[in-house]
Formats: C-alpha cells, sequence, structure tokens
C-alpha cells in the first residue's frame, strides 16, 4: 500500500508521456504491463520498488541475477556501447554517432598509430639484428664470436648507426602521441556516462521527492553535502576503471534484484554471485569498475520502468529498428515459401543490411591493401587464405541453413547470430580467457612448488646424486603436473569459457524468428527469447497450424494481423533455435581460425592450420547439443534445464576434444624427459647447435655473406631419434584418436537426442492441435 501510494503520489517527468511509474500503479495498469517491465520491478502488480540503491531500484552489482534478462549481457559487449546507445536513445530520443565515424576515431586513427609504431620497432630490431649479427660473424672470416649475442644491445650500436637515434625519436613521438589520443578517448567516453547518469539520477530524484530517503542514506534532498556524494558516486560508477562502493544493504543473496528469476538463478547467475560476495564483502567493500559497464546495466535496467510502455517495443540495437518494421516481408517469405536468395535480401532489417555491406567494405580494403604489397606479410597469397577461410564458414552455413532450413530461420536472423558470434563471443573470449589461464597458471605454480616442497621434505631424492641427476628425477616423478596443467587448460580456460561465450552471443540477439508465440513486436524489450508458456496456455491456442507454412484460412498476412509472429509448429522453431546457435558458433569458429591461420607467417603452415581446424566443427556441434537443452527450456517447458544443464554437455564434447591435443606435447615431453636436461659430454654438441641457430638467422635476415658463413653439415644427431621419433608419432596418432573419438560419440549424442526431442514436439503438438479442435467445436 506504501508503495502504491507512493507511485501515485510521484509527480510525471516534465515533456514525456505517461511513465510506467505512474502507469502501473493501478491494478489494470499492472494487467497490461509487459514481460520485460514485469522482469525488471517485483513488488505487487508490478509496481517499482522504493530506491534502495542510491536512487536506483537495483544495485550496481546485480548483473546476472536474472538469467532472462538481455540487458546486463549487451552491457558486457564491446565495453557497453550498445546497451549504454540504446539507453540513451530511449530516455532522451538521441541517435548514436554515425558508425563510420566511431570506427574512425576509435578503432582506425588508433590503429595506425599503433602500425606506425611498431613499424619504427621492427626497423630499430632489424638494424639492432644485423649490428650483432655483422660482428659475430665478420666477413673476413674471423670469428664466430657468439657472446655478442648474449649482450642487450650490439656493442656501439649507437655510434655506428646514428639513423637508429632518429628512429628512437620518433619512436618515442608516435608512442607519446597514441597514448595521448587514447586517453582523451577514454575520458570523453567517460564524461558522456557521467552526463547521462546524471540526467537519469535527477529524473529519479524528481519521481522520489515525495519519498522518503533511501536506505544508504542519499534521499531526494537538495542540501549541498548530498549532491556531492551523489556526483562522486557517478564518478565513481563511469569512470573508465576503477572502484565504487557497494550499497551497505546490498544483499549477496540476490544481488538487488529481488525477482523470482534471482532467487533460483542458474550457473552464470551463482557465479556471479560468489564472485559479488567475494568484492562487496570479503575484499574490500567495493564494486570493480571498468569503463562503466555495470553501470551501464543499472540504467537499463532503470529505464525500462521510466520510459512509456509505446516505445519499449522490441527493437535491434545500433539501428533501433523495430520488429515491426521489416517482421511483415520476413513472414511473407515464409508463407509463400520464396526461395530466391534477392527475395530473402531485400527482405533483411536495416541492421544486417549495414553487417553486409560493412562485410564487403573491409574485405575490400583488405584487398586493395593485399595487391599494394605494402605489408610483405600480408600478400595476395594470405588474402587468398582469408578468404579460404571466410569460404569455410559460408559452406557449412549453407549447407545447414540454405540448403536445408531456409524458412525455418530468416537470413537476416543469420547474418546477425553470425556477426554476435564473431564480433561479441569471441571479443568476449579472449579477455575471458586471458585472465582465467592467469588463475590457472598460478593454481598449478602453487600446487608445483608444494609437491617439490613435499617431496624434499619426506627424503625421496637421494642426496648423493649430483643436482642434473636430481631435476631429471623431479621431472619424471612431477610429470602429472602437465596433466594436470592440460586438464585445468582444456575444460576451464577453452571449453567453459567458450561454451558460455557462445551461449552468451546468442542469447544477446533478439530476434523474431526465435520470439515466442505471445511476444509481439511491442512486447516490450523482451526478457526471454522464446516465450515460456504454461500447459494451459498452449491448449486454449486456437490459432495454431500444425507445419511451417501457416496456411489458415483468412488470417491475412502479418502485416493484417499488426505484426504478430506468425504460427509455427515447436519443431520449426525448434530448428530456428538450433540454427541461430549454430551460426553463433560458426562466427566465433571463423574469427578463431583466423587468429591461429595467422599466427604464422608461412603460407604453407597457414593452410596446414585451416584445413586441420576444418576437419571437424566441434564448435558448431557444441553449440547444437547446446540447443537441445536450449529447447527443452523454452519450447517444452522444462524449468530444470537452466544454464548449466545446458552448457555441461557441450563442455564436456569440447573440454574432452581440447584435452587430448593438450595431452599429447605432455606425454611427448615425459618420453623426452631425460634430454631435457643435458649432461656434460653434451657441451660440444649444444656450441655446434648454438652456432647452427644464430648463423641460419643471420643467413635468413640477410646480414652476413653466405659465401663465408654457412652451418655445419653434422648438425643432426643420430643414435636413438628414430626410436624416440616412431614413439612420438604414436602418441600423437593415438591422441588425435582419441580427439577424434569423442567429436563421434558427440555426434551420436546429438542425433540421439534432437530425434527424441523431435518427437517429443511433435507429440506437444498434436495435444495443441487436438486442444484447438476441441475448442472450436
Amino acid at each position: 500500500r506504501e508503495c502504491n501510494r507512493w507511485v501515485r503520489e510521484a509527480p510525471h517527468i516534465p515533456g514525456m508521456a505517461e511513465s510506467s511509474y505512474q502507469r502501473r500503479a493501478s491494478p489494470a495498469g499492472a494487467a497490461v504491463g509487459t514481460s520485460a517491465q514485469v522482469d525488471s520491478a517485483s513488488g505487487d502488480a508490478g509496481t517499482r520498488r522504493r530506491p534502495r540503491y542510491r536512487n536506483f531500484s537495483t544495485s550496481v552489482c546485480a548483473l546476472f541475477s536474472n538469467p532472462g534478462r538481455r540487458s546486463d549481457c549487451c552491457s558486457i559487449a564491446l565495453c557497453g556501447v550498445l546497451q549504454a546507445d540504446r539507453n540513451r536513445y530511449l530516455l532522451l530520443d538521441q541517435r548514436p554517432p554515425p558508425w563510420w565515424r566511431r570506427l574512425l576515431v576509435w578503432v582506425a586513427l588508433p590503429f595506425a598509430l599503433f602500425v606506425a609504431d611498431q613499424k619504427i620497432l621492427n626497423r630499430i630490431q632489424n638494424i639492432q639484428i644485423s649490428t650483432k649479427c655483422q660482428q659475430a660473424f665478420p666477413d673476413d672470416g674471423s670469428g664466430p664470436y657468439l657472446d655478442v649475442f648474449n649482450s642487450t644491445t650490439a656493442i656501439d650500436v649507437y655510434v655506428e648507426n646514428p639513423a637508429l637515434t632518429d628512429l628512437r625519436i620518433a619512436h618515442i613521438g608516435v608512442f607519446s602521441a597514441l597514448l595521448i589520443f587514447v586517453v582523451v578517448l577514454l575520458a570523453r567516453a567517460a564524461s558522456h556516462r557521467f552526463n547521462f547518469r546524471s540526467q537519469i539520477i535527477s529524473k529519479l530524484r524528481d519521481l522520489d521527492s515525495g519519498a522518503d530517503a533511501n536506505d544508504d542514506g542519499i534521499g531526494g534532498g537538495n542540501s549541498a553535502r548530498t549532491d556531492r556524494k551523489i556526483r562522486s558516486e557517478i564518478r565513481s560508477a563511469t569512470r573508465t576503471c576503477g572502484c565504487l562502493r557497494a550499497p551497505d544493504n546490498l544483499d549477496n543473496s540476490n544481488n538487488g534484484d529481488d525477482s523470482a528469476a534471482s532467487t533460483s538463478g542458474d550457473l552464470c547467475s551463482c557465479l556471479w554471485r560468489t564472485v559479488s560476495a567475494m568484492f562487496c564483502r570479503v575484499c574490500c567493500g567495493c564494486w570493480c569498475e571498468c569503463c562503466g559497464m555495470c553501470a551501464t546495466a543499472q540504467e537499463g535496467r532503470e529505464i525500462e520502468l521510466l520510459v512509456p510502455a509505446d516505445k519499449m517495443q522490441r527493437m535491434d540495437y545500433v539501428t533501433f529498428q523495430p520488429f515491426s518494421a521489416y517482421l511483415p516481408a520476413l513472414e511473407d517469405i515464409r508463407r509463400t515459401r520464396n526461395g530466391k536468395l534477392l527475395s530473402h535480401w531485400r527482405a533483411m532489417s536495416d541492421l544486417a543490411t549495414v553487417l553486409m555491406k560493412w562485410i564487403g567494405l573491409v574485405l575490400l580494403i583488405l584487398g586493395i591493401y593485399a595487391l599494394t604489397s605494402i605489408d610483405a606479410s600480408f600478400t595476395y597469397k594470405n588474402m587468398g587464405v582469408l578468404l579460404a577461410t571466410l569460404f569455410q564458414s559460408f559452406v557449412l552455413l549453407y549447407l545447414l541453413y540454405w540448403k536445408w532450413h531456409r524458412f525455418d530461420i530468416s537470413l537476416d536472423a543469420v547474418v546477425k547470430f553470425f556477426a554476435a558470434g564473431f564480433l561479441f563471443s569471441t571479443s568476449s573470449a579472449i579477455i575471458i580467457e586471458m585472465l582465467v589461464s592467469l588463475g590457472v597458471s598460478l593454481v598449478t605454480a602453487i600446487i608445483g612448488f608444494f609437491a617439490v616442497i613435499i617431496e624434499v621434505g619426506f627424503g625421496s631424492l637421494d642426496d648423493s646424486r649430483n643436482s642434473k641427476e636430481v631435476l631429471k628425477t623431479l621431472i619424471k616423478d612431477n610429470i602429472w603436473l602437465g596433466v594436470v596443467f592440460a586438464l585445468l587448460n582444456a575444460f576451464v580456460v577453452a571449453s567453459l569459457t567458450e561454451e558460455l561465450c557462445k551461449y552468451f552471443g546468442f542469447w544477446m540477439v533478439d530476434h523474431p524468428d526465435v520470439m515466442g508465440e505471445n511476444d509481439t513486436p511491442s512486447s516490450g524489450n523482451g526478457a526471454n527469447a522464446i516465450s515460456r508458456k504454461s500447459n494451459a496456455d498452449q491448449e486454449d491456442d486456437k490459432e495454431f497450424t500444425i507445419g511451417g507454412d501457416d496456411n489458415d484460412d483468412g488470417t491475412g498476412s502479418p502485416g493484417e494481423r499488426g505484426g504478430d509472429v506468425a504460427r509455427r509448429n515447436l519443431n520449426s522453431k525448434g530448428v530456428a533455435v538450433t540454427i541461430a546457435m549454430v551460426c553463433t558458433a560458426v562466427g566465433f569458429a571463423c574469427c578463431e581460425n583466423l587468429k591461429y591461420v595467422f599466427s604464422s607467417e608461412d603460407i604453407g603452415t597457414e593452410i596446414g592450420t585451416l584445413v586441420a581446424r576444418s576437419i571437424f566443427p566441434v564448435h558448431a556441434l557444441a553449440a547444437a547439443i547446446q540447443s537441445i537443452g536450449v529447447c527443452r527450456r523454452d519450447l517444452e517447458g522444462d524449468a530444470s534445464h537452466q544454464l548449466g544443464r545446458i552448457i555441461f554437455p557441450a563442455w564436456m564434447l569440447h573440454g574432452c576434444f581440447d584435452f587430448f591435443l593438450m595431452l599429447s606435447p605432455v606425454l611427448m615431453a615425459m618420453n623426452h624427459s631425460d634430454e631435457i636436461v643435458s649432461d656434460d659430454d653434451d657441451a660440444i654438441n649444444t656450441e655446434e647447435i648454438r652456432y647452427n641457430t644464430y648463423v641460419t638467422a643471420c643467413l635468413e635476415h640477410g646480414s652476413i655473406d653466405g659465401t663465408v658463413w654457412q652451418p655445419t653439415d653434422d648438425a643432426d644427431n643420430t643414435g636413438g631419434d628414430e626410436e624416440l621419433s616412431e614413439v612420438d608419432v604414436i602418441i600423437s596418432a593415438a591422441m588425435f584418436g582419441a580427439s577424434i573419438l569423442s567429436v563421434v560419440i558427440g555426434a551420436v549424442y546429438y542425433l540421439v537426442l534432437s530425434r527424441r526431442q523431435k518427437r517429443r514436439l511433435g507429440s506437444l503438438d498434436m495435444a495443441r492441435l487436438e486442444g484447438s479442435t476441441t475448442g472450436l467445436v
């Protein structure tokens, strides 16, 4: 009652239509509230909660507390740029600057300065290498003087090469310009976030002026002390990097989100609550902020209650085109079974069209750059490898989507999900893997340290042996540390991180092709991609038609029906979910392949890497396995299938595949443990190896006379290497076979479960059809 009285007495925001606060104070307003608004505010009839967290109804720490909320995911991608643009558009009707300008300022110019600085550094390095090589291998044949390579700088390098001093000055100037440019951009972005958050809090304080002070002491008063405190909190929440004091009344059990979804949660919610508790209670009582992403998510949750309901229609990010603008064209193609590619292209949304144009423009620029031979490391041959990498992904999409399922999901959705996997999932995975990898390395080092301490302390090592024998024994006895490291890298760093990033890459894209039957383009932000209807709702569905053609009599076009989603059977929706998740995974795999392929400058190595990574599409198979769990949760209504159960089978498949490949070098190292520490008798061979290594590198660099200096002919070792090489081949073949076996098991697992799910969805379709027929009679 107090909450309803407070909402009724709150004044309207000047210049805006009736907001969700006042509109939903009455039972009638609550009855028509959107699902996104209901998910964002708890309490009787969906009214806004009393502001508890510094004028906000949810905490800045409440990321992922509601598994069905998309705004939290979009606040993490691209440092929250997409969600911040949407917040400004909804609240202030302010569109962001053109993306070509953003790419020019934020990507092209810093990248150009970075490349120029790298070119200068490479030139400095080449001069130093040339000088060292010439001093180590003089043209008169004296030497070699290999000790030159032990020093950090060449002898008299600055005196003999005055141009090097100019290059160092140029490096300092370019690097300083890059640093200043980036700092100015970050400060400007932080200023924009500060101003926007100040506007939101100003509007919230206008609404809260009739209420009492908040729980944490920041009320709606206008005292100078309160204003200074609020501005300090805003600055802490919007700075590029820093800490924000956690709310004193923060409840770590739900992170400030009292919704029903947060009380149960899923795997991600539980993990995030653990991190929140560690940072907000155990560590230092502060919440770490980066680029204001958590604050952007908090603002997005609050804006869903601030803006009018007619503006909260479902729309694309970036272009802000509502679903109702392009959904009729997509439904017409599905209803008429139009299989022409040009028709599918014309039916795409503005966002998909922009993405396709940007792909073509980037490929054109790269092609011109490769033909100009400006960079010797990226020629037309490398451009061919890049096109082959993209072609491999497009062929897979053609077979899975266009050849068999072009009417279950639109080309527009395929483009958007592929872009989400390529951009959002990959960028998130790279950053998270770096952080998790540091943690795994630290854990492995600590375990190894204590293992050696225990082994030495219990006297398992013979003190009478020399240090090299002791070192060999330690390596042999603790080879299990390599297995543990490979296990953690495969199942935690690679598999778990990538499967989560692929799932959230799919989840971030809200598209009409995966909307539920009760969802319409104007049904708010859409907390769930597919509505979870109860059995009673399914039985009362009178407009359902079996099959995906929607040839119902007198229903008219989607535009005549007000843009509602055409009725499709559950198997068609399941196929749409599967193709969408596979497209996200293929986009992720395409970007990952580009990263691995171009990690080498040799064309043969690049082609070999591409072929090896194209044999088994593990990412696509893992995404298809994930889609079974998503369909079971969202189409079959099985609430027990949350994120943990959805990604577990895909996580095991991906982890096993990577583990066996990572285990191979560990077993080879164990096989060659006697050779890791060389004996004194091998000192001559070691010196000869050093000579051959340095002289080969200098010859390849072109710094010495090849007629005077050449590698020795007897550099290769003889003896047991041939037998050891056979053992290595056996180990490699066995581990590769185990990886293949894990893929085969995963494929069989998917086929079995997908057929079972297809039968269950067909039974649900028939039950709904029978219930619909009974209702009509």
